[in-house]
């Protein structure tokens, strides 16, 4: 049964629609931050049975970007696009593994992304440094002298 309702998404997944309002890129950070946030964590102060349905987690506005959380029709959106899997909160982790890797792609260019700035910084830094010293008089200091 769960084997079949992942071949089900994978199909889903690959029929993307340009206009779609919620792309399955959104829908799984939204499930990414459903599970941070309230799921796992020290910081968990919410008891949610993972036994409810997983599409009435997701109706939470906190969750989603914000131009898709003020769509008045979100909840319906939602409902459209995964209640036919009937998927529990205690499934959200599987199924963020099957529909997340959009998702996980930007995320690791979002954390790269500071690392290039900061090589960048560095590059620049070593250049003007350079100019620096090379703008410095050659030779014995005032204090450097043969003894």
């Amino acid at each position: 049964m769960i084997k079949k309702i992942a071949e089900t998404i994978k199909k889903n997944l690959e029929d993307k629609k340009e206009n779609e309002k919620i792309p399955w890129k959104e829908l799984a950070a939204a499930v990414r931050r459903l599970i941070s946030r309230y799921l796992t964590g020290e910081m968990q102060t919410t008891d949610i049975n993972e036994n409810l349905e997983l599409v009435s987690q997701l109706y939470r506005t906190d969750l989603w970007e914000e131009k898709l959380g003020k769509l008045d029709d979100l909840e319906e959106l939602i409902t459209e696009k995964i209640k036919q899997f009937k998927l529990t909160v205690g499934q959200a982790f599987n199924f963020y593994e099957i529909i997340g890797d959009e998702d996980k792609n930007s995320i690791i260019i979002i954390e790269k992304t500071p690392e290039i700035i900061d090589s960048q910084h560095e590059v620049e830094e070593n250049v003007e440094g350079q100019a620096e010293i090379e703008e410095e008089p050659q030779g014995l200091g005032e204090d450097e002298g043969l003894d």
